[in-house]
């Protein structure tokens, strides 16, 4: 103990005339500087140094992806390349612009509400020419990822359950208990078809985008209150486009993780690299939009059981294909609520499930989850 007061008394000595030598010189810096001085320039310079720490450490954005856009933020406002910019932009929004104009040829467009009010066979009528626009034979199954069923048949059963229920409106189920019964119907179908058990529940949605949008909502909500700032979903590079909507709709930050090059799923070693104290959510799709190849959700819940991480099954594509491939005697990995630590999945029953467009559901394990998701506020007047 006596070695240890020594030495610290040691480096004490030889310590002190330093600081003593900089502070007759800062002082001497100052002898023509006024008090007020001192402090703009303290002022200024903690404010300089709380910018460049927010710069560099901030949670949302990777300082690589902010360095990069601030670096083409700045080139796009040169003069040379702004006006080249311009041009380029001019030139193909003429060009989109063009050819969404020979779909319609010279059909013209109205720009206000007729004087009169149109008969209903004047309606029909120009309904008919809008339909005769359209030149691409959807029904024939030949446009993947637009139409998914074109049957005569199925086509008269929506429009007469349609016309049935046209004037209903969701927000008000103590006036409707007859959609609110067939959401609560459509909703525990779809668990029981993703083998949820009991507290397994969900929401019916406006399409697949919304019900990926309300499971990051979720999660970002349920992380928020467990003290993460900026919540991080980590996702791979072929998920669907939605999540980073979600990324820049909830202040959320999105790590991308590339896929295996041959069977174009994820890399499940470098997603369990990128887990890190700010992780919200794990996703995996069944199948992904890009190859249509499944990732390995049971790896991929293994690692959230491992860190305590919720993990969504993307199945918005299969929602209504693969939980029938077993059955159907074909070998498919299971993605579903069989799986521990799978807590959330989407699924649009707008394609395979032909209901018409828009329409999908988010499911969940547990309603913990899905309470995450509501927003209320108690104080409107």
């Amino acid at each position: 103990m006596e070695d240890v007061t020594r030495v610290v008394k040691d480096i004490v000595r030889t310590v002190v005339p330093y600081l003593e030598d900089a502070r007759v010189k800062v002082n001497g810096a100052c002898d023509q500087v006024e008090g007020w001085q001192v402090i703009a320039y303290t002022f200024g310079f903690t404010l300089i140094l709380i910018s460049l720490y927010n710069f560099i450490f901030d949670e949302e954005k990777s300082l690589k992806e902010r360095i990069k856009k601030r670096f083409f933020k700045f080139v796009k406002k040169l003069p040379i390349i702004k006006d080249q910019i311009a041009k380029e932009i001019d030139k193909n929004a003429k060009g989109v612009e063009e050819g969404f104009q020979k779909g319609v040829g010279k059909m013209k467009y109205m720009h206000k509400l007729p004087d009169k009010g149109w008969t209903e066979k004047k309606i029909m009528d120009e309904l008919d020419r809008y339909h005769s626009l359209v030149k691409v034979d959807w029904t024939k199954g030949t446009v993947s990822g637009a139409v998914y069923s074109g049957d005569d048949k199925l086509t008269d059963i929506l429009v007469e359950a349609y016309r049935k229920f046209a004037w209903t409106n969701p927000l008000h189920p103590d006036l409707f208990p007859d959609i609110r019964k067939m959401e609560a119907e459509v909703v525990r179908m779809c668990c029981n078809m993703f083998n949820g058990d009991d507290k397994s529940c969900g929401s019916v949605t406006s399409g697949g985008t919304e019900s990926i949008l309300l499971a990051c909502l979720a999660y970002r909500n349920r992380a928020r209150e467990n003290g993460i700032k900026f919540p991080e979903m980590i996702v791979p590079v072929t998920v669907h486009a939605a999540f980073d909507k979600a990324a820049e709709f909830f202040h959320m930050k999105i790590t991308h993780i590339p896929v295996d090059p041959v069977t174009c799923k994820v890399d499940i070693r470098k997603m369990k690299r990128a887990i890190n104290g700010s992780t919200c959510m794990l996703v995996g799709s069944a199948p992904q939009f890009p190859h249509g190849s499944i990732d390995p959700i049971e790896e991929i819940a293994a690692l959230g059981r491992k860190y305590s991480i919720p993990v969504h099954t993307d199945c918005c594509l299969g929602g209504f294909l693969v939980p029938f491939m077993e059955k159907a005697g074909f070998s498919v990995p299971k993605v579903d609520f069989r799986v521990p630590g799978v807590t959330s999945i989407s699924a649009d029953t707008h394609k395979y499930g032909f209901a018409p467009k828009g329409s999908s559901v988010i499911l969940y394990s547990d309603k913990e989850y899905r309470k995450y998701q509501f927003f209320v506020q108690p104080d409107w007047p």
